[in-house]
């Protein structure tokens, strides 16, 4: 997960690091949360944490 709008550490670095870790064949998923700073109250939105059980039930199976 990655605020577009983060002032911490910049979205693309979040970018840099999933196609990084893509490249190496992981399953990876980048999460933007459109307008979100670091560490933003937006991250904790129930469709935020749905994403993410979803994302770890499919890999974790």
């Amino acid at each position: 997960m990655h605020g577009s709008n983060d002032h911490t550490v910049p979205h693309d670095q979040g970018k840099q690091l999933h196609d990084a870790l893509e490249a190496k064949g992981n399953d990876v998923t980048l999460l933007t949360i459109k307008d979100a700073d670091h560490a933003d109250l937006r991250f904790f939105q129930e469709q935020v944490w749905n994403e993410m059980i979803n994302f770890f039930t499919s890999v974790l199976k």
